[in-house]
């Protein structure tokens, strides 16, 4: 008897080999750096093989060219404003990696459910590894637990909440009900503020899409509306022009609610004033700036190289024109089903609240989900026509 292994499935086990190597993190810490490798694993099967590059799916070429297009004009305006670095071209490995690697295996073979299941355990098996003591001590101190949630400290408080979040959102999609539970738990265990409230945000929306049917190009002048408004709210809290009102509305500052990045934003708007960034200062300016300042007696960022905002980064970094007409083209690709609209969603929260276009965790879950939800698409479209 022949078992049959197909070869776009092999390329995927590997990846996420490379990617549960993570788990060994705790007594090597260098071995969180294997996933970064495993494109030119990749490489390599794809010659052992010979297996051919499937260029169907629109949703992936799309954004893809998209990508390259961020690339090209971050590294572009790098060297024209003088802010070539080494780092503006790690981010844009970093961009592109976890998209890269979802092109090449894509294959009807691989983009499903079960392994949608299979990226989830290896997820939540890591996370939980990573803080299993804690677990013990949760376990045999429920209080902990409680006195976490409402003093938002919980002890296993972890960055995987970004990526178990998106398990949440697509389990609750597929109406898979165990798997949206556990994921649920897990992902409360992980207990991101941000995270939390865009999967809250998010459910908000399947909700409504159930109950009243919206056709989905309907939300894409007001997900591109609400996008900029967001950003400039963000941009006039961030330079302190609130600050009297939240202080007397709260009792607290602004710097104090937005956890530390108001003093980010304003260190990054001093150096790169809003108004001349209508062409970009560079990908990787804004880290390159934020590791010299860290030098300076006079440095309010402390230990933070990144600004924790996305789509403020891209406005900085790529310019205001770049980024307008981005916000756009990355709206009208990844609405392409309801499903698609509710996933996207809650990537567009993080990119507006943290770095996750560099996390390579959450672009390759997201990724895949999202190229299934088109791959999906397309076959209900070619079913429906050879029926009619």
């Amino acid at each position: 008897m022949k078992i049959l292994i197909n070869k776009y499935q092999v390329a995927f086990l590997t990846t996420l080999l490379l990617v549960l190597c993570e788990i060994g993190t705790l007594f090597f810490s260098e071995l969180r750096l294997l996933k970064y490798f495993s494109l030119p694993f990749l490489f390599v099967i794809a010659i052992l093989v010979r297996f051919k590059i499937n260029t169907t799916n629109i949703y992936l070429n799309n954004e893809l060219i998209l990508s390259f297009l961020i690339m090209f004009f971050g590294l572009f305006f790098g060297w024209i404003r003088g802010n070539m670095s080494s780092r503006g071209l790690e981010e844009g490995y970093f961009i592109i990696l976890p998209l890269l690697i979802v092109y090449l295996i894509n294959n009807d073979n691989v983009l499903k459910h079960s392994n949608v299941v299979l990226m989830f355990l290896v997820y939540s098996s890591i996370y939980i590894f990573s803080i299993f003591s804690k677990l013990i001590l949760v376990f045999k101190n429920p209080s902990l637990l409680i006195d976490g949630f409402t003093s938002s400290n919980l002890p296993t408080e972890s960055s995987y909440a970004f990526v178990l979040g998106l398990f949440v959102i697509y389990f609750s999609l597929e109406n898979k009900k165990w798997l949206f539970i556990i994921s649920s738990i897990i992902f409360l265990l992980a207990f991101k503020r941000i995270a939390l409230l865009g999967v809250i945000i998010v459910l908000f929306i399947i909700l409504s899409n159930y109950l009243f049917k919206i056709n989905k190009n309907k939300f894409i002048f007001p997900i591109v509306f609400g996008s900029i408004l967001s950003v400039l709210v963000l941009i006039s809290v961030g330079s302190g022009k609130f600050d009297k009102e939240i202080y007397n509305y709260t009792g607290k500052s602004a710097n104090k609610i937005l956890m530390g990045r108001q003093n980010l934003y304003k260190s990054a708007f001093e150096r790169f004033p809003i108004e001349e960034s209508i062409l970009g200062n560079g990908l990787g300016s804004l880290t390159t700036y934020f590791k010299s300042e860290q030098k300076s007696k006079d440095s309010i960022i402390g230990d933070n190289l990144l600004l924790h905002s996305d789509l403020l980064k891209i406005i900085l970094e790529l310019g205001v024109l770049v980024f307008l007409i981005w916000i756009y083209l990355k709206t009208r690709i990844n609405i392409f089903s309801s499903k698609s609209l509710a996933v996207f969603v809650y990537l567009l929260f993080l990119l507006l609240t943290d770095n996750v276009s560099i996390y390579f965790n959450v672009l390759l879950v997201y990724y895949f989900i999202q190229a299934n939800y088109y791959s999906e698409k397309k076959k209900k479209q070619i079913e429906s026509s050879s029926n009619t």
